[in-house]
């Protein structure tokens, strides 16, 4: 499986990064969306967002401590996109200037089986 993944950490419901992360991964995924069918012939529907969250201390959790919530979010991305697709999707998302902190995204697709 596919996906793309940003990392970091705060507050989800204050954090300028967390909001800026969510935004970034929804303009990737839907310029893929459209890349994938403009290219490729294929369409799909852009699945919804999944995240992990951690901490370096379990105490964070019981005490609703967030800003020091570590959290990875991610959008699984169709398995027939290739990482030249992503990398274009990754660009009109950057003409847009919806990128994380002026980063391409290509670099964050991981696969996991």
């Amino acid at each position: 499986m596919k996906f793309a993944t940003i990392s970091g950490v705060g507050n989800p419901n204050l954090s300028e990064d967390y909001a800026a992360a969510v935004s970034t991964l929804y303009a990737l995924s839907y310029a893929a969306k459209f890349a994938s069918k403009k290219q490729l012939g294929l369409d799909d529907v852009v699945l919804p967002l999944e995240g992990l969250w951690s901490a370096d201390d379990a105490q964070v959790f019981k005490v609703s401590d967030k800003d020091n919530y570590q959290w990875t979010m991610m959008i699984r991305q169709p398995n027939w996109l290739d990482l030249n697709t992503l990398e274009e999707a990754s660009l009109t998302a950057a003409r847009k200037n919806l990128t994380y902190h002026g980063k391409s995204l290509a670099s964050s697709i991981f696969t996991r089986d």
